[in-house]
């Protein structure tokens, strides 16, 4: 019976304002007294549009946003925080249910989980952590659903989350502070020691040396080969041009022969 009350005043609200804007005009004063009193008209979670007159709409109970029927949920009070405390509900009554909208069915939950973070859209994140108290600075280089999720944790998480991220931040400073020292400890042994660093050295050199050796010997090889086909090829010439000699010279006995026997004939 109340929510029809309430659905009744918000109506009326409405036309109201509606009545003012006409009157008014849509000037910068209208916008603000719409904003002011909370009247939008669009859903503030699928952005669909909301009727001139009577129009269809339900406030969530804790933001007091106004959202289409289809994006509000009926949760109960018990066990409800306000957004970004451990607060209970200004209005809550025990064994009631309230509306309430997608993203503050997480926030108000105390309990809420990394995974319920990862479910909401990059906007839900970022409109909780400004309507918290979180400068645009510090929001200014995330642009990941995960980040955001990382910071909504580190703030607003359950204690055990908490605890176990800074268990885990502990370990990992130790991790790099043990590493530090070991590779300090590793400069002042190779500082004090430098046989191992000049054997280290040594062997670089060595394979750099047999690295160098190998390329000349196969250069050499490549140089040889070319050298070998070179002569084959000056061989084959001589050959050639030598068995055109003898041919050219037995043409010219040939040709004597013949001349020769013309001549006795």
């Amino acid at each position: 019976m109340s929510n029809f009350f309430v659905n009744i005043a918000d109506k009326f609200e409405a036309m109201s304002n509606v009545v003012k804007q006409q009157t008014t005009g849509s000037g910068a004063g209208g916008s603000s007294s719409a904003s002011s009193t909370g009247v939008n008209s669009r859903c503030n979670d699928c952005r669909g549009q909301f009727a001139t007159l009577f129009p269809k709409r339900q406030r969530c109970a804790i933001c007091r946003y106004y959202f289409c029927r289809t994006c509000v949920a009926n949760v109960p009070v018990s066990g409800r925080v306000q957004l970004g405390s451990a607060l209970p509900l200004r209005d809550a009554v025990s064994n009631t249910v309230v509306p309430a909208c997608s993203r503050c069915q997480v926030f108000s939950n105390p309990n809420f989980t990394y995974e319920q973070l990862m479910r909401l859209r990059v906007r839900d994140l970022f409109w909780f952590l400004q309507r918290t108290g979180t400068q645009n600075d510090e929001l200014r280089g995330l642009k990941e659903k995960n980040q955001l999720a990382d910071l909504v944790m580190d703030r607003f998480g359950n204690v055990e989350y908490r605890r176990a991220r800074a268990d885990e931040r502990r370990h990992q400073h130790e991790r790099l502070a043990q590493m530090a020292s070991n590779m300090e400890q590793l400069a002042g042994g190779a500082q004090r020691q430098k046989i191992p660093m000049l054997n280290h050295r040594k062997l670089l050199n060595y394979r750099k040396l047999l690295n160098h050796r190998k390329l000349l010997n196969h250069r050499k090889l490549l140089n040889y080969r070319k050298l070998l086909n070179h002569r084959k090829l000056l061989n084959h010439r001589k050959l050639l041009n030598y068995r055109k000699l003898l041919n050219y010279r037995k043409l010219l006995n040939y040709r004597k022969l013949l001349n020769y026997r013309k001549r006795w004939n």
